[in-house]
């Protein structure tokens, strides 16, 4: 039986599900539903909002028409301190292109040691693209 991730706090203004990819079952959920690791949890409606709250004490909130897969990560204090803190930025109306980039990957590869196409010296008669 898979492992408890959490129950429903709330469910506001939409229809949310639990899908679970391995059975193929589908359940719409109600509040006190536990909800369980490996399920997708999907909002519907674009006025939704829906908070899980897991099995640490936290609460996850879906705002909107979203998806989110309970996995070891969502239980994550790092990841939920990091959505909780991005969540905090957004209501506040900072401008998330601000802040600071995360790493993606290891250090970048050197200038001219691939098999790209350099278009520097060439020029163009018609520019940009037809559109209806």
């Amino acid at each position: 039986m898979a492992k408890e991730a959490g129950v429903v706090k709330s469910i506001n203004g939409g229809i949310a599900r639990a899908l679970n990819d391995l059975t193929g079952e589908v359940r719409q959920l109600s509040v006190g539903d536990i909800v369980y690791q490996g399920e997708k949890i999907v909002t519907e409606g674009s006025n939704s909002k829906v908070t899980i709250t897991q099995t640490d004490g936290k609460d996850i909130t879906l705002i909107g028409k979203d998806t989110l897969t309970l996995d070891q990560d969502s239980n994550n204090n790092e990841t939920v301190a990091d959505i909780s803190a991005l969540q905090q930025a957004i209501l506040k109306g900072t401008d998330l292109n601000a802040l600071e980039e995360t790493a993606a990957g290891g250090p970048q590869a050197g200038g001219n040691g691939g098999d790209g196409v350099s278009l520097s010296s060439t020029s163009f008669a018609e520019g940009g693209h037809i559109s209806n």
